[in-house]
């Protein structure tokens, strides 16, 4: 595999699990009322 598309790889896994696990983890701690502020915390993240 190319250098180029494994630094690729690791940064879209970077910036794209943070946010997505956040939101999992969120959603099971706060329950649905966490919707409502879950873009902003996207974002953030």
């Amino acid at each position: 595999m190319p250098k180029t598309t494994k630094i690729a790889l690791a940064a879209f896994i970077t910036f794209f699990m943070a946010p997505i696990i956040g939101g999992v983890m969120g959603f099971i701690n706060a329950g649905s009322a966490l919707l409502a502020h879950w873009p902003a915390s996207f974002i953030m993240a």
